[in-house]
């Protein structure tokens, strides 16, 4: 084991960031939805409103026409307020299938509009007014042509926008991206973006995203014919979008899908390759890129702390500064397809997966996690085949980030070779009941114990670190022990309706903070017994 140095008090609790956890969730769906309606198949989130495109919605034209529905956080409840169709007949067309919001203006993709040509694709521009919102526009790329399907990406901010046009059916065009600018009262044509290799760049445009004056659009057909997939980063220099990196993961393999999702915030890219096989195969992974200089570089790879073969985890990503949001539709612990949403934070010690998002009423073939969206401390996350209203007809969950969970202190490696790591699961809101730890890392089948206390420490004990004090309140051990499983996994649901969480010095209350730690059994070493690091707690007020 390592050698183990004491560090002063002011150390103990590590210079992570505080991470956002689940204090509140809401389902919200259409009031009216039908039948394969795939409500929430895409959406945007701004703040208290959420616009949800629904692309089989019914609408003035017939069926199928397609909708966006506003719903706005209404005295803490979220509400739908308003329903948006386009002034033409839509039906068909998937009116809806990519949303994106720039100010006071909604674009809505349309990637099967036949105007142009056949699945030309095409995007509505709506523009809010008093009473709401109302068309201002339909936008067709400049060199539109047969089977390209743009609006199947739509991305915006400030006032650009970039509408992917991927050519889904591979058999025409390499894709290409159009990107507008709101000038004056309308949005004008300013440029198609193309890649710098065209020959093996297929499927660009199927992915986009924008912030400030970069975009990064995903090619997840790259490197064709194998699909090992890459992403492309534009810069504005005040006149023109000029390609200024070309992004591949360091451990590209073919079937990758490298791109078919994609997110950039500030200096950071979040890149998707579902089909990923670090965890087995298609369990999927997220590559995360910086900008250091000038230039882009790989500095982690993210993957899912349950990982397994299928999960596709990486088929949506959201990212706003620290804090990313990862989806993983085809996950299959809740039930077949059930899926997943992962929250993960980045600090001076790297990306931690600091939260597990699941539905609170999973179903099987629902596919939680297929399109994610972050704003602040609100995440949502879809799940487009949800049955409340008939197959497919579609939901989504808003979850309400509060509290804090925050690791610290250090653990060391163990006889596995690996430091034991504590994480949790579910919600930091008491009257949830579904507080869950999580110890990773564990010498396969021996005992460990979960424990906390209200206050920190960090000093030798075993093999590893104690990081709680019994100073004050004492230490609580949360009994019975229990055997890691044969992957070193330990996990236990915390019961607040009983002692010590429920009741006396260790009753665990909305908006007290408590340090949580991990026991476990190695003979395989020194004392014969070792620990995780800490898990600081701040549950829901």
């Amino acid at each position: 084991m390592l050698s183990r140095t004491l560090f002063a008090v002011g150390c103990i609790a590590a210079s992570s960031v505080p991470a956002f956890a689940q204090c509140d969730v809401q389902k919200v769906v259409d009031p009216i939805g039908g039948f394969a309606e795939h409500f929430g198949d895409r959406f945007a989130l701004v703040g208290d409103e959420l616009f949800v495109g629904a692309p089989n919605h019914d609408g003035p034209f017939g069926s199928q026409q397609g909708a966006v529905l506003l719903h706005r956080k209404v005295a803490g409840t979220w509400t739908l307020v308003e329903t948006i169709h386009a002034n033409t007949n839509t039906s068909l067309s998937q009116f809806g299938y990519g949303v994106a919001v720039a100010g006071d203006h909604l674009l809505v993709g349309a990637y099967a509009d036949n105007e142009a040509a056949t699945l030309a694709g095409a995007v509505h521009a709506f523009e809010r007014t008093l009473g709401g919102f109302v068309p201002i526009q339909k936008l067709i790329g400049s060199t539109a042509g047969s089977f390209q399907y743009a609006g199947h990406a739509v991305a915006a901010d400030r006032d650009w926008l970039v509408v992917g046009a991927a050519d889904l059916s591979g058999i025409t065009d390499v894709g290409r991206a159009f990107v507008f600018r709101f000038e004056g009262n309308a949005w004008v044509e300013k440029q198609v973006l193309v890649p710098s290799d065209p020959a093996v760049a297929r499927r660009f445009g199927f992915s986009a995203s924008i912030d400030d004056d970069r975009l990064v659009i995903g090619c997840p057909a790259w490197g064709v014919p194998n699909s090992v997939g890459a992403a492309y980063v534009f810069e504005f220099d005040g006149t023109t979008w000029n390609q200024t990196a070309q992004l591949v993961a360091q451990d590209a393999g073919s079937y990758d899908v490298f791109g078919v999702s994609v997110a950039i915030s500030g200096d950071r890219i979040l890149c998707g390759a579902t089909g990923n096989d670090e965890n087995g195969v298609q369990s999927g992974a997220v590559y995360v890129f910086e900008r250091v200089g000038a230039a882009w570089q790989q500095t982690t790879k993210l993957v899912a702390s349950d990982a397994q073969q299928g999960d596709l985890f990486g088929t949506s990503v959201a990212l706003q500064g620290d804090v990313a949001v990862i989806g993983a539709g085809w996950v299959d612990d809740l039930g077949h397809q059930s899926g997943a949403g992962y929250v993960f934070t980045a600090d001076v010690g790297g990306w931690r997966q600091t939260q597990r998002l699941t539905a609170p009423d999973p179903i099987p073939d629902h596919q939680f996690g297929h399109w994610v969206a972050l704003d602040g401390g609100t995440v949502a996350v879809s799940a487009y085949r949800d049955a409340t209203f008939g197959t497919q007809s579609g939901a989504d969950y808003v979850f309400e980030l509060g509290g804090e969970a925050t690791p610290y202190c250090v653990s060391e490696p163990n006889s596995t070779g690996l430091p034991a790591k504590l994480s949790y699961s579910g919600s930091l809101a008491i009257d949830a009941g579904t507080f869950t730890l999580h110890a990773d890392n564990l010498p396969p089948n021996k005992q460990g114990i979960f424990f906390y206390s209200a206050n920190p420490l960090q000093t030798p004990f075993g093999n590893g670190w104690l990081c709680v004090s019994p100073a004050g309140t004492g230490i609580f051990r949360l009994t019975p022990a229990a055997a890691a499983d044969a992957n070193g996994h330990l996990a236990r649901t915390v019961d607040f309706t009983v002692a010590p969480a429920g009741s006396g010095p260790g009753a665990i209350t909305p908006g007290s903070t408590w340090h949580f730690q991990c026991w476990y059994r190695d003979p395989g070493a020194g004392a014969g017994f070792d620990l995780s690091d800490g898990l600081r707690a701040v549950f829901c007020p």
